[in-house]
């Protein structure tokens, strides 16, 4: 019964400690490669910039912008560009903002092998202020998340719990299940020992 336990208990931790890092091996650019930053306002232009490593050096990466109104991508205002990702895997791109936008904004950009994603929302046009934002990374999916109407940047989205808490965590529970087994298991020989 005790093997039993373990080889489940070891087959559970297996499992909890592995979905990072499969997550992470399936062509993420993590949150902290990715930075938002300029004037998320009508007319005005934001840089979204995918720091180093975040795609293959020299590499072709396509940008998508998706939002309530159309923005300007290098002098084209619709559909995608392509974009050589420096010899150290970064790319910058620049958003200009037509001066009807509002709303939000999401940033896609892929090499084939990794991608990228960044959120952000324009700051309301009267009475409120802007917000801060960063970018997190996805295979194809979206960047959500919640954002401040203070200070001088873009909303915050994504998720800002650290890997090692989500490791710490699972492995709480890995030790949590391995410490009840060995106590069921413990008092139960005790029961069939007195009988």
């Amino acid at each position: 019964m005790l093997k039993k336990i373990a080889v489940t208990s070891a087959i559970a931790a297996g499992l909890v400690l592995s979905v990072p890092f499969a997550a992470n091996a399936a062509g993420y650019v993590a949150e902290e490669d990715i930075s938002v930053s300029g004037s998320a306002t009508a007319g005005g232009t934001v840089v979204v910039a995918f720091e180093e490593g975040a795609f293959i050096g020299g590499a072709p990466v396509s940008i998508t912008v998706t939002g309530d109104t159309a923005v300007t991508l290098a002098a084209v205002t619709t559909g995608p560009i392509t974009k050589n990702a420096a010899a150290d895997g970064s790319v910058d791109v620049s958003i200009t903002l037509p001066a009807n936008a509002s709303g939000a904004y999401e940033v896609v950009a892929t090499d084939g092998v990794s991608t990228g994603t960044a959120a952000f929302a324009l700051a309301p046009a009267a009475g409120g202020g802007a917000g801060t934002g960063t970018g997190t990374g996805s295979t194809g999916g979206s960047a959500t998340g919640t954002g401040s109407t203070s200070g001088n940047g873009l909303a915050s989205t994504g998720q800002d719990l650290p890997l090692t808490a989500m490791f710490v965590g699972g492995g709480a529970l890995v030790l949590g299940g391995v410490v009840l087994g060995t106590v069921y298991t413990t008092r139960r020989r005790g029961v069939a020992r007195q009988n």
